[in-house]
């Protein structure tokens, strides 16, 4: 079995990439899992937390999820021409290296134009 890991990058509720994310799981063939997440809980990045209290309860499951996974699915709206800042601060929290750090990524920007 193929586990893989989706994230959404948008806090919208009726997000268009976080059903293009659940569009994924239902498409997915036999054998392939796709495990849905948005980034709901992540705190905004700061490296004077992260050294004085570690990484946040949010940010570890997160990051545990991702190492459950054989890889990763990231599908995101495109702000003025970039990742909105709620996606990028994850993946700051997230691309934190740790010895146990290993996963193939797919990165899916999408734009309703």
């Amino acid at each position: 079995m193929v586990k893989i890991l989706g994230i959404s990058g948008s806090l919208r509720a009726l997000s268009f990439n976080t059903a293009l994310l659940r569009a994924a799981q239902a498409a997915a063939g036999e054998g392939v899992q796709i495990e849905a997440a948005t980034l709901h809980g992540i705190p905004l990045y700061d490296g004077d937390l992260e050294q004085r209290d570690g990484m946040p309860q949010a940010v570890r499951e997160m990051k545990q999820r991702m190492l459950n996974n054989n890889g990763l699915l990231m599908v995101t709206p495109e702000y003025n021409n970039g990742m909105p800042g709620v996606f990028k601060n994850a993946v700051d929290w997230l691309s934190r290296k740790t010895p146990d750090m290993r996963s193939h990524s797919v990165f899916s920007p999408q734009n309703p134009s």
